[in-house]
């Protein structure tokens, strides 16, 4: 009887000792480091010739704080203001809020558009619009974490401007017209100057984020360019009218990995 019993105290001694060494649990608040592949869509706001286009990034961020880090990253984009191919080297701060776990989210989306639906069916709204609030109220309420950043990105771009392009029109006297116009590549070397926020659905040791951001660029490397033709001499008819593009806006998804 003795043995028996010292033996169910020897089995319970280290069942408490095998628990004890387990490993705990990950807890996405206090990841310190984060790797995030994204992409996104990049356009000029103050432009009227030229249109953004996609780019890719890959960032690491490496907190020193539960709030406060630093992010560096590569980025390539396909185009931009009409000049193809570019890459960047974004550095940024971040400043991060508090997270939770992905069941907490979960629950706290459901409770949001229960909560929604709820108030349409005593207001008695139309079942369809009350359905497609919920679901936007859900999607809403499980971007749980929230991240600011503010840096700078130096970069190269590598394509050429694109002067040569021939419009040909009427003015309101019917007097017929024709203009070069185009984007000047004044320099390859570039920066910006960045400002934007991330929203992320935590799910375990991953997140899914979406980041909009804008982007000033301090170097003067983009121009429109536009110089009117006369039609029966094809001759360049008064001075050029060129404006600098300096404003652009992003927006980008991707996934995360917190580690």
């Amino acid at each position: 009887m003795r043995q028996l019993t010292a033996l169910l105290v020897a089995l319970a001694v280290a069942s408490v000792s095998a628990h004890a060494q387990e490993k705990p649990r990950f807890n996405p608040d206090l990841s310190w480091n984060t790797l995030r592949a994204e992409y996104g869509y990049w356009t000029p706001m103050d432009s009227r010739m030229s249109s953004g286009d996609a780019f890719l990034s890959l960032n690491y961020t490496r907190r020193y704080s539960r709030h406060w880090g630093w992010r560096v990253g590569l980025m390539y984009q396909t185009e931009n203001t009409s000049v193809q191919d570019g890459i960047g080297l974004p550095v940024a701060a971040v400043l991060r809020s508090g997270t939770e776990s992905w069941g907490e989210t979960m629950v706290r989306g459901a409770e949001s558009a229960a909560s929604q639906l709820v108030h349409d069916a005593w207001m008695d709204y139309d079942v369809k619009e009350s359905f497609g609030r919920g679901i936007g109220v859900f999607l809403l309420s499980i971007f749980r974490r929230a991240e600011v950043f503010a840096g700078v990105t130096p970069g190269y771009v590598f394509g050429d401007g694109s002067i040569g392009r021939r419009l040909e029109g009427y003015s309101m006297d019917g007097t017929r017209y024709e203009s070069d116009q185009g984007i000047l590549l004044n320099q390859r070397f570039m920066l910006t100057a960045d400002a934007g926020f991330n929203l992320s659905i935590p799910i375990w040791r991953f997140s899914l984020d979406l980041s909009p951001a804008f982007h000033y660029l301090v170097t003067n490397n983009f121009t429109e360019f536009q110089q009117s033709i006369d039609p029966l001499t094809d001759r360049p008819v008064g001075a050029p009218s060129e404006k600098p593009v300096h404003w652009y806006f992003s927006i980008s998804g991707g996934i995360s990995w917190l580690f």
